[in-house]
């Protein structure tokens, strides 16, 4: 991992990972700036809350480390529905028992009673396995230095500003 992200830091382009990141669909899951959706984490600043080699990682291996809040949930009901969420929880859920599913396809609340769940089962990372086997090298390295890079900019700025003075 830490070679992999080496490399992508030397020979990557992110302005071409930029491109990948729209074109392989991350975009309709992630959320950059106010571009995105809302089913996987933000990654507007990952670069510099998550180390590369971590984020290579997360990237070929979506399963090995989730995310906390961002572990899938497969519910089946007696009356044989089933939802597929993140669990969430409200006041109301925490006092009667009932698990609160946020919908991985409507990004709604759904709230299911504890007396009609049938099965709870996680199911992990709703990101693809393998999504990334069909790229090149030079495509991975490109994605991989555009994602690490993400929020290195705001910081530099929000770092460049001079502090104010106490009044």
């Amino acid at each position: 991992m830490k070679r992999l992200a080496e490399i992508a830091a030397e020979q990557g382009d992110a302005a071409r990972g930029a491109v990948l990141f729209v074109d392989l669909g991350c975009v309709a899951c992630h959320r950059v700036g106010d571009q995105g959706g809302l089913i996987g984490p933000s990654l507007t600043a990952v670069g510099t809350t998550l180390s590369a080699e971590r984020i290579v990682e997360e990237t070929l291996w979506p399963n090995r480390q989730i995310k906390e809040g961002f572990t899938a949930l497969e519910i089946t009901t007696d009356d044989f529905m089933i939802y597929q969420g993140y669990r969430r929880w409200t006041k109301e859920s925490t006092a009667t028992g009932d698990l609160v599913i946020q919908d991985l396809a409507t990004e709604e609340l759904v709230t299911i009673k504890e007396e009609d769940i049938e099965e709870v089962r996680e199911t992990g990372s709703p990101m693809p396995t393998g999504l990334t086997s069909l790229l090149s090298q030079a495509q991975l390295l490109d994605l991989f230095k555009y994602v690490t890079t993400l929020g290195a900019m705001n910081q530099a700025l929000s770092e460049a500003q001079p502090e104010k003075e106490p009044r």
